[in-house]
């Protein structure tokens, strides 16, 4: 599983080494040798795993998993701590601050692989849990957004047809066409509510700037049958 990961060390040999060792493994990998650099990577690359050092200029290691913690956001990245400290007070006080694993150098090679695979794994995992939760609240959305909208719906194509017979807009050529053109986006607005109704897949496509929106003519129901 191809992915970014960002190393944070002031080791700048096992920066080297563990950069080429993980690029041959086919992933993308950024490196920091102080925790500011690194923290300012975090927010821009978004990695999705990071191996961490303890002791770091500006900003340790620790403080760097604190900072983490705090910020309110669905994702973050899966923290390896990796560290000379072997000691099982340091360990747990890693672990307590947010370290998603704790790995002690020298370490092995192999070692190093399983447990960041552990954490790819772990992060793909937690992104299908989220996208699935997401997907379902998105369509319930929709389907009661549909709902609502089929109400006044209804009424209004009463009133078209009602004008629609009205020998006053029949004898004007003007009126008589704009009552068909209204007719013709009330007959829109109902495929879309109905679309809405039986949408199944929920595809989104650009809007405006960051903004998405739900793609009715590919997740609907019959979209999803062609």
């Amino acid at each position: 599983m191809p992915a970014t990961i960002l190393l944070i060390d002031d080791d700048l040999a096992y920066l080297e080494l563990t950069t080429m060792m993980l690029t041959l493994e086919g992933h993308r990998v950024l490196t920091a040798t102080d925790g500011r650099t690194g923290w300012q990577l975090m927010e821009k690359e978004r990695p999705s795993v990071v191996l961490l050092d303890w002791n770091l200029p500006e900003v340790s290691g620790i403080n760097l998993l604190k900072l983490l913690n705090e910020k309110e956001e669905q994702f973050r990245p899966y923290v390896i701590m990796i560290t000379a400290r072997s000691q099982m007070q340091y360990r747990i006080e890693g672990m307590e601050a947010g370290a998603d694993d704790y790995l002690v150098k020298p370490f092995d090679r192999k070692e190093l692989l399983a447990r960041l695979n552990v954490g790819l794994r772990t992060m793909q995992l937690q992104k299908s849990v989220v996208d699935q939760a997401r997907q379902k609240t998105v369509m319930e959305m929709a389907v009661a957004v549909a709902h609502e909208i089929a109400n006044p719906l209804a009424t209004a194509f009463l009133l078209h047809q009602r004008l629609s017979k009205n020998p006053a807009i029949q004898d004007n050529p003007n009126l008589k066409e704009d009552l068909e053109l209204i007719g013709k986006q009330l007959q829109r607005i109902e495929t879309l509510v109905r679309k809405a109704q039986s949408i199944e897949t929920v595809v989104s496509i650009p809007y405006a700037q960051n903004i998405t929106m739900i793609d009715l003519h590919q997740g609907g129901g019959e979209a999803k049958k062609k």
